[in-house]
């Protein structure tokens, strides 16, 4: 019987504690499976993507709490974007989130394509992964499904000694001085199931990173599938304006999401998209009457993020 992988796309942009919210519910449907697994169904694979309000967030090793006052001061203060193409200016202010995935501080933010797969690592059982998924294939897979995409808008990329995506537009995608991270990636694995996982950015706005060592790596730059089309003399006019980003995040999200399913489980599997009202109903009682109502006030969120996009 083939797996099928249910992806669920958050439209517009989407407040990043709301994400993680959903995340976490997913999660520990996952969880409470594998504490009784003869009294509730075994949940299928989750992938969840999204595009998320600004936020600074913090790995396990790095909790914003070691910070200076002054610091998160400047990482809170509000930054100016002229929207060009609407002829408005929009103020932004980023939060600062501890979180318990790996890694060190990073942002995300709208034009950046989040994906959190939410995967039980060992019950992959393929001819590829006989053994169920190891930690170094699962962070590889992340890393190549990323490559591949960014293939696709003919942009060369390679993976270093640390953990990410890397483009290096002026030397034809080889590792040198220039290096720029275009993907970050951080995990967490409980019982063997996997939350959080990476950021791409497709069309962020970069000076956010200008206020931190993004990832703690220093004397490397932060880039974007926009800019590095750009340096490449290749601008893809299809992302101009709400729509056409809104477009081009949902097509990298559904693209992103059948190579990750064929790298991991093969032809043997498909992807089946998942709105938010079928995954409320889907989950039924284990989410309870507060959990529902939960969900229905997402959707309406969703709902008028559509709305901002038209």
């Amino acid at each position: 019987m083939p797996t099928i992988i249910k992806h669920i796309h958050l439209p517009g942009t989407t407040p990043f504690s709301t994400a993680q919210a959903l995340q976490s519910l997913l999660v520990t449907q996952h969880l409470k499976y594998k504490a009784s697994p003869s009294t509730i169904p075994e949940p299928p694979p989750y992938l969840l993507t999204f595009s998320p309000t600004p936020v600074y967030t913090f790995g396990r090793r790095s909790p914003p709490s070691l910070l200076p006052p002054s610091t998160l001061k400047t990482l809170r203060e509000p930054l100016s974007t002229q929207l060009k193409y609407e002829g408005r200016e929009k103020v932004e202010e980023a939060e600062v989130v501890a979180t318990s995935r790996g890694g060190l501080t990073t942002f995300h933010g709208p034009g950046q394509l989040v994906v959190y797969p939410i995967i039980d690592l060992k019950s992959i059982h393929t001819p590829r992964f006989p053994q169920g998924l190891g930690v170094r294939d699962y962070v590889c897979a992340l890393e190549k499904t990323t490559m591949s995409l960014l293939s696709t808008y003919k942009i060369p990329s390679f993976t270093t000694s640390n953990p990410g995506v890397w483009v290096n537009p002026r030397e034809g995608g080889k590792t040198g001085e220039k290096e720029e991270k275009i993907a970050a990636l951080g995990v967490h694995l409980r019982r063997h199931i996997s939350s959080f996982g990476l950021g791409l950015n497709l069309y962020t706005d970069l000076r956010w990173f200008e206020r931190i060592v993004a990832c703690g790596i220093e004397g490397r730059g932060v880039t974007s599938l926009v800019k590095v089309q750009g340096d490449m003399g290749n601008e893809d006019k299809r992302m101009l304006g709400n729509r056409g980003k809104e477009i081009a995040m949902m097509n990298a999200a559904g693209q992103w999401g059948e190579t990750f399913v064929e790298k991991l489980w093969g032809e043997e599997a498909w992807v089946n998209w998942v709105c938010l009202e079928e995954l409320g109903k889907e989950l039924g009682e284990e989410i309870g009457v507060e959990g529902r109502e939960w969900f229905e006030s997402l959707k309406r969120q969703q709902e008028l993020n559509l709305e901002d996009v038209d």
